[in-house]
């Protein structure tokens, strides 16, 4: 297997091979204590803050070369190469990064969804912005169980005992070490076209972005608005208008479920202007107004299950932020 360098990384197959040669490395440096972690405390979580967005699951950032400077709502940290950094989830943060000492800015990039686990390779697109040269996603890798790991680690690392560092340690092995297995799993490579594939990670990364639609999508991949539109309906089966609608309402029920942000901060962090009109799509989406599935979520512990046809309501928890 030939070593693969972050700008030879074109393809999924790629990104596969590169990632199993770093997290292998970041493995073995990470059991030789020589890798830096930073674990920004949770606070200001699910906050509405401009040029500050937070994402519902957590994110794990490996830095290659170059850094990155993370904006959290009490603290800033560089972050450079050989260094890592957990983002918890809804933590608002904004993110600056730039070459150093001649080397061009990568990082890799984990974020751990309930039912699938993503993860990317960023380079530096324009002035100070990452953005994502290759994703792929784990299909069947309990996300949930992995974040949950992180919560730990995030919390542990507060704590000044041996125990607890080496508690912190020893879950950042098991959850990088898990994620490295899943990777060299054999899989049925998706032949999805790659503007298809850059198009749903752009929907996921501005989903709270008013302007977003069809036609920026287009202009950011230098497509037209009917051939990026076209081409993802063939693909998907699916109007990429509909799945900009299907992702900020997955959003917004994740939003009504687990925080206290109100009607109308919800409509914002899905990039509704007008409350109104979000409630009109919620209800039309999901066949409840927003306020009342939250209530319903909260007192019955019931929810709608987006992949039922039908509609039938689900036992559950609901996961609610103390």
């Amino acid at each position: 297997m030939r070593f693969l360098r972050p700008h030879q990384v074109a393809t999924k197959a790629d990104l596969r091979q590169f990632a199993i040669q770093l997290l292998t490395r970041w493995i073995a440096d990470l059991n030789r204590d020589k890798v830096r972690f930073h674990f920004p405390r949770r606070s200001g979580l699910m906050r509405l803050i401009p040029d500050m967005p937070f994402h519902l699951h957590p994110e794990l950032f490996l830095q290659i070369s170059g850094v990155t400077k993370f904006v959290f709502p009490e603290e800033t940290c560089r972050v450079g190469p050989g260094e890592g950094c957990l983002v918890s989830r809804g933590l608002p943060h904004r993110e600056r990064v730039r070459a150093w000492k001649g080397k061009p800015f990568y990082n890799f990039v984990i974020s751990y969804a309930p039912d699938r686990v993503r993860f990317h390779l960023a380079y530096q697109h324009s002035a100070h912005w990452p953005d994502i040269r290759v994703f792929h996603e784990l299909e069947g890798l309990d996300g949930v169980y992995l974040a949950e790991q992180l919560s730990h680690v995030v919390d542990w690392f507060q704590e000044d005992d041996v125990a607890h560092q080496l508690a912190v340690k020893g879950l950042l092995l098991a959850n990088i070490s898990m994620v490295l297995v899943a990777i060299k799993e054999p899989v049925n490579e998706s032949h999805e076209p790659f503007r298809v594939m850059q198009a749903r990670q752009l929907v996921m990364q501005n989903l709270s972005d008013p302007q977003l639609s069809v036609e920026r999508l287009g202009h950011s991949l230098r497509s037209s608005a009917d051939y990026l539109s076209r081409l993802f309906r063939q693909t998907t089966g699916k109007p990429l208008v509909a799945y900009i609608t299907e992702r900020r309402m997955m959003r917004a029920r994740d939003l009504l479920e687990s925080s206290a942000l109100n009607i109308a901060e919800i409509s914002r962090a899905t990039g509704y202007d007008d409350p109104s009109y979000f409630t009109r799509v919620f209800r039309r989406e999901v066949g409840l107004a927003p306020r009342v599935y939250r209530e319903r979520v909260l007192k019955n512990n019931e929810w709608i299950d987006p992949n039922l046809v039908d509609g039938k309501w689900t036992k559950r928890k609901p996961v609610i932020n103390r």
